[in-house]
């Protein structure tokens, strides 16, 4: 499709699309484009186009793709007083953006980097997102650099990584906390003029208002933009930056044809499964080269021979896989064990026993991390052999640099499908 599109012309561009410019210039979040330049809009996305001159475009549409004209500015004109004040700060500055679910956070972080780029500065971008985390891995905390303009985080690649093993917060506040600040010591490394902060949707409930009062107090930012698409929704957070001396600016969300259902989302996230996994292998890693983290399995140590016996005569086996924490003891084995042999078995040993199957693992989303815990890819394990203590895992990285094992709370089939969620510490 051929469209003229003259100078001032907003245009929401919604779904899968091509856009090339025959001849005038466009602008998609503060990026422009020119003659025979080419822009691609990501499926279940959207994105605000200005001519920037009279324009003759050519729009190639996917399955869910459309365009709608508005007689108004796609962008805000106090978007653009928040990029001018950002531009105006002392630097290295580190500015945090707060909004509600499907407000333009995303939308709103590439025009602001768009514009620092073209002031000539230096930016760096961290994702706290776990759920939306288009930039690195889902579950995951990451930060890229920004080398060129973007009108989609997905373009970046992340430089480095945190993994939290879940695309919700909820019950894992520490590891997100933990995950941010570490981002942070990663990026002042880079030496940025700035560092755009994304943060999760979740601002309301008890929860919501935790996460968020924490992350301001752990982040320390030197300005902070609040996205409201209703008026004074987040006010308990600009009361507590005003009461703590912070710059901040109120900006409204952006307009938007549409929002993103829960099966949208997990449609997304399947997106970056797939751009995660894409060219992994299996490799085979033993416990006993690694260390764990958010598990019981794999940080214990072995039962001793009248522990064994016990077990022994109240199973009736030996099983493949036993190992003692002061927490609990685990054992792994292919039967099925009744309940009440569990307990018989705690009782005896007089600590909690937990007997699980191999199956257990199978699908389990992991993180393999460097000797910094720094992410080094994800990992899915296929299969768990306790007989040789050796995890086969789909992941794009070399065996040999793995220190430790994260273990996450998601399974992932092969075919990138989110199937269950396990409880914390389950295994």
């Amino acid at each position: 499709m051929r469209l003229r599109v003259c100078k001032g012309r907003n245009i929401f561009l919604v779904g899968y699309l091509k856009i090339r410019v025959l001849s005038g210039t466009i602008d998609i979040f503060g990026k422009k484009f020119k003659e025979n330049e080419t822009a691609e809009i990501k499926r279940l996305t959207s994105a605000p186009l200005v001519a920037l001159e009279d324009s003759d475009i050519e729009i190639e549409f996917g399955p869910d793709g459309y365009i709608a004209g508005v007689n108004f500015e796609l962008l805000p004109q106090q978007w653009r007083e928040c990029v001018n004040e950002i531009l105006g700060l002392k630097v290295p500055a580190k500015v945090l953006v707060i909004a509600d679910v499907d407000s333009g956070k995303s939308g709103f972080i590439c025009y602001a980097a768009n514009s620092i780029l073209e002031a000539g500065k230096k930016v760096v971008i961290i994702n706290t997102d776990t759920g939306q985390s288009e930039m690195n891995p889902p579950t995951t905390i990451g930060l890229a650099c920004v080398e060129n303009q973007i009108i989609h985080l997905s373009e970046l690649k992340h430089a480095k990584a945190f993994f939290v093993g879940s695309t919700s917060p909820a019950g894992l506040f520490n590891r997100s906390i933990t995950g941010v600040i570490k981002m942070l010591l990663e990026a002042q490394k880079l030496s940025p003029d700035f560092i755009l902060i994304n943060t999760t949707g979740w601002v309301h409930g008890p929860g919501g208002r935790e996460l968020k009062e924490t992350k301001l107090l752990a982040i320390d930012p030197d300005y902070i933009v609040f996205i409201e698409k209703v008026p004074g929704e987040l006010e308990y957070l600009t009361t507590i930056s005003s009461k703590l001396g912070k710059r901040f600016k109120v900006i409204p969300a952006a307009p938007r044809l549409r929002t993103r259902g829960r099966e949208e989302r997990r449609d997304l996230r399947k997106q970056y499964y797939t751009k995660e996994f894409e060219g992994a292998r299996e490799i085979y890693i033993s416990t006993d080269d690694v260390a764990f983290m958010y598990s019981y399995f794999g940080t214990g140590l072995p039962l001793d021979a009248e522990e064994l016996m016990i077990i022994a005569q109240t199973l009736g086996f030996v099983p493949e896989y036993s190992e003692k924490t002061p927490d609990l003891i685990l054992i792994i084995t292919e039967r099925n064990i009744p309940q009440e042999k569990t307990e018989l078995l705690s009782k005896k040993l007089g600590r909690q026993v937990r007997i699980l199957q191999p199956s257990a693992f199978e699908n389990l989303l992991v993180g393999l991390l460097d000797e910094n815990a720094n992410l080094l890819a994800s990992g899915i394990i296929r299969r768990f052999d306790p007989a040789s203590r050796t995890l086969s895992i789909l992941t794009k990285v070399d065996p040999e640099k793995v220190r430790i094992i994260a273990l996450g709370r998601i399974k992932v089939t092969q075919e990138m499908e989110e199937v269950e969620w396990l409880e914390p510490w389950y295994i």
